[in-house]
C-alpha cells in the first residue's frame, strides 16, 4: 500500500488531482508554482526514488536536495527507499 501511495504521488503528473497536489505541495514549500517545484531538487529526489533511479538520486542531491525534507504526506526520502526494499538509495541518502 505505501509503495503505490508514493508510486501515484510521483508518477501520475498529468491528471488533476496531481496537479491539485503539486500546487498544495508549492504552497508549502514556498513555490511560486508547481512548474517551479517539478524543476526543483526536492522533487527530482522523490522522484527518482519513486523509480527507483540511484543515478538520479545522487542527482538531486548534489544539486542540493534536502535528505530530511518531508514530502506531503510526511515521508522523507529515506522512507521512500526503505519502503521500495531500495538498499542502494538507501546508503546513498545515509552517506
Amino acid at each position: 500500500c505505501a509503495r503505490a501511495f508514493v508510486a501515484n504521488i510521483y508518477e501520475a503528473e498529468a491528471n488533476k488531482e496531481q496537479a491539485r497536489i503539486l500546487t498544495c505541495y508549492a504552497d508549502r514549500e514556498g513555490a511560486s508554482s508547481a512548474q517551479e517545484l517539478r524543476a526543483s531538487p526536492g522533487r527530482r529526489l522523490f522522484i527518482s526514488l519513486a523509480r527507483g533511479n540511484v543515478e538520479g538520486v545522487r542527482g538531486a542531491l548534489s544539486a542540493g536536495a534536502d535528505v530530511n525534507q518531508a514530502d506531503i504526506a510526511g515521508w522523507t526520502p529515506l522512507m521512500v527507499a526503505f519502503a521500495r526494499d531500495d538498499v542502494e538509495a538507501s546508503r546513498v541518502l545515509i552517506n
